[in-house]
């Protein structure tokens, strides 16, 4: 056990001999390559870690990108696929974003293109209409019609001044079209090939000419159209015109030809065939699409002058005529208002008719004969009136007159609603009017206290057989008058009754009311005829027909006159004129004393040697009939 234990310490020992020997060497080694070791941990570290590595590859790309830019154009051609995909999976995912940073660039740029088409549309519209309709514009259809042209470009050429229609911006030493703008009616050929051209004609004209190499050609004349030509050190400005441009469009292009050069002119300067930097250049040739159109010398025809005078004649007319009208029917409104027992209550016009509506007594005048009298059209206005009592003075004691019907011997005054009577009556007057006065409109007393009672006598009666004989004289006076009173129709066949025989029916209704009255004074009766004559030209039967309608005409304007009169339909109904009567109706009161007959031409007023004789006879004439009863009248 003693020998173990010492071999064991042995060993022991040894180990920590050779453990301090190796620590020794690893700080050694620490030492030597300690430096170089952390050094390489940490590149292997930055290796594998990729967030390290493209953090430290981020500070670098940029500035490498700027360096490579600037020495080719590599780093654009390899990043264009990359650019143009990424903007489709962005459209496609957002295109709301993109039309959101591109619209404050591309926003003007459409409005000012839009602007100017719609202008150029509007001018050219302008002037097809302005000779579309004058003997130019005919002229012009006809040039169109015959060079197979449209109207619109015949117009164009005849009516233009000068247009720009092309321009070019031309590399000076190559000869390379830079940038090309046309007008928008114009059609566009090949650049190139024009660039082409040019070029060629002026190599030509130095070549057969001996020009210096300075000296260049400025103007090319092709048709009617001209070749512009502005000259820089590297570019040139080739302007196609038809017409002849004013002074200042040659400062025009040399102003664009500066500022493309001031702008551009390093990469003028540098060009390798790539144009696409010279887009910027394409807002100055664009100023130079300018045109300008002859202003048309506006001269009035004679014949708009007369139509012009006609118009304002007219509606000078017109409004003097509306003012005056207006001012008759505001000064017959006024009237109509004014008038007794017409009350209005609606006024308006509507579609150059007047309605009037209101309240109208029986007693109150015919506002439509006052319309007549103010010269005014009847036709224009339309009444509606609704019948009522007046409460003026004058009316009440018609009225009162008319429904006491008072003898002779008894006058009636009327104040402050008190009906006072005067003279002598009969009891039976006095009795009946004490009952009826109450009944009549406006009159709130009845004072009898100044009539006497008379009794029959024979006085009385003598007085009263000859107060009946003077009546009866009188009532032949108006017999005679009625029967001389004749209604003339102007036509062979008319039937109307003139407007200016109104006032000879006026006249005979109030003959005819007086001879009812003076008749039932008398004890008579009376009985009219009304007669219609023809001249004597025509057949029996026509002419027959025709007197008889125009006895029924005139018998019509006399019914519808005597219902407007209380008065007349008063005396009608007394028991003495109608005693077999049972009606109290106006119109058939009325009928029972009328009768109509046609006599043709068998009974005519005159001989028949002149158109004036034929005249007179077209007429209604009356025959008065009196009898002691209505059976008796002995009418046909």
């Amino acid at each position: 056990m003693a020998d173990v234990n010492d071999y064991g310490d042995l060993e022991k020992g040894e180990d920590r001999k050779v453990l301090k020997g190796s620590d020794q060497f690893e700080a050694l080694r620490d030492i030597l390559v300690g430096p170089e070791k952390d050094q390489i941990a940490r590149l292997k570290e930055r290796l594998d870690n990729p967030e390290i590595h493209t953090r430290e590859l981020s500070r670098i790309v940029a500035e490498a990108m700027m360096l490579r830019s600037s020495s080719d154009s590599k780093i654009a051609q390899v990043l264009e696929p990359t650019i143009a995909q990424t903007l489709k999976e962005s459209v496609k995912k957002d295109p709301q974003s993109l039309v959101e940073a591109i619209s404050p660039i591309m926003g003007p740029s459409i409005r000012k293109a839009i602007v100017k088409t719609i202008t150029g549309m509007i001018q050219s519209l302008n002037q097809m209409l302005e000779y579309s309709f004058s003997l130019q514009g005919l002229k012009w259809r006809i040039e169109a019609l015959r060079t197979k042209k449209s109207f619109a470009e015949i117009v164009l050429l005849n009516t233009l001044v000068y247009q720009v229609e092309q321009v070019f911006l031309i590399h000076a030493p190559t000869g390379l079209v830079l940038q090309h703008v046309v007008a928008k009616e114009v059609e566009s050929k090949d650049a190139d090939m024009v660039s082409g051209m040019l070029t060629a004609i002026q190599d030509f004209v130095r070549d057969s000419f001996g020009s210096p190499k300075e000296e260049n050609l400025d103007t090319l004349r092709v048709g009617d159209r001209n070749v512009l030509l502005h000259h820089g050190p590297y570019a040139l400005l080739a302007a196609v015109v038809r017409g002849t441009p004013p002074p200042d469009f040659f400062v025009l292009l040399d102003d664009a030809l500066d500022a493309i050069q001031l702008k551009l002119g390093d990469v003028l300067e540098s060009f390798d065939g790539d144009a696409s930097p010279f887009e910027t250049a394409r807002p100055h040739l664009e100023d130079c699409l300018q045109s300008q159109f002859e202003q048309k010398k506006t001269k009035i025809s004679p014949l708009l002058w007369v139509v012009v005078g006609v118009v304002v004649f007219f509606l000078l007319f017109w409004t003097v005529y509306a003012i005056q009208n207006h001012q008759r029917w505001s000064a017959y409104m006024t009237e109509l208002r004014n008038v007794p027992g017409i009350i209005i209550t609606a006024d308006e016009s509507r579609y150059g008719r007047h309605y009037i509506s209101g309240l109208r007594d029986p007693l109150a005048p015919d506002p439509s004969a006052i319309l007549q009298e103010t010269g005014l059209e009847a036709e224009k206005a339309v009444f509606t009136w609704k019948p009522y009592h007046s409460l003026d003075p004058a009316f009440v004691l018609v009225r009162a007159r008319t429904i006491l019907d008072p003898p002779d011997t008894i006058t009636l005054d009327l104040r402050d609603g008190t009906l006072t009577a005067n003279g002598t009556a009969s009891g039976q007057w006095i009795s009946d009017a004490k009952i009826v006065a109450r009944l009549i409109p406006g009159v709130r007393n009845f004072d009898l206290d100044s009539v006497v009672e008379n009794t029959p006598s024979e006085i009385a009666q003598v007085r009263r057989m000859v107060a009946e004989r003077s009546e009866l004289i009188r009532c032949e006076a108006l017999e005679k008058k009625i029967e001389s009173t004749t209604i003339f129709f102007r036509e062979k066949e008319s039937v109307q009754i003139l407007s200016k025989q109104a006032t000879v029916l006026d006249a005979l209704l109030v003959d005819i009311e007086k001879l009812f009255h003076l008749a039932r004074i008398a004890g008579k009766y009376v009985y009219v005829e009304i007669v219609g004559h023809t001249d004597s030209i025509g057949t029996d039967s026509i002419n027959m027909l025709i007197s008889r309608k125009r006895a029924q005409a005139v018998f019509a304007a006399l019914s519808a006159r005597s219902l407007a009169s209380d008065g007349f339909t008063t005396v009608l109904s007394r028991p003495h004129m109608c005693a077999s009567c049972h009606t109290t109706d106006s119109k058939t009161l009325f009928r029972n004393h009328f009768s109509t007959v046609g006599v043709a031409d068998t009974e005519p007023l005159r001989d028949e040697f002149t158109e004036n004789d034929r005249e007179s006879n077209r007429c209604v004439t009356f025959r008065v009939i009196l009898t002691d009863s209505l059976s008796e009248k002995g009418v046909r």
